[in-house]
């Protein structure tokens, strides 16, 4: 769940769909099913937990790295189409 969807809004409207990267900061929600059939919710900030009691540590960091890639590319991408709006915005306006 991206953090973004907590912040002060209205609540009558369903916010936009991001994906992982666009997001930012996430919350993780993992569902249980107890013994006797119920589900418990338990909320991570982030995944390493879920990763280290399935014993996929390596798995965790690759993921991480892969990540954390993923959204530097995409901000940098996001600034740099931001710049270009910018500039070719400037021009029209100054012609």
């Amino acid at each position: 769940i991206p953090l973004s969807n907590f912040k002060s809004r209205d609540l009558k409207q369903i916010p936009d769909k991001k994906g992982y990267i666009e997001s930012g900061k996430n919350v993780y929600v993992e569902a249980k099913t107890a013994k006797d059939g119920s589900i418990k919710y338990v909320l991570h900030l982030n995944p390493k937990k879920y990763y280290s009691e399935r014993g996929l540590l390596s798995n965790y960091r690759k993921d991480i790295k892969n990540y954390r890639y993923q959204r530097r590319r995409y901000k940098r991408d996001s600034r740099k189409s931001e710049r270009q709006n910018r500039k070719t915005g400037s021009d029209q306006d100054g012609s």
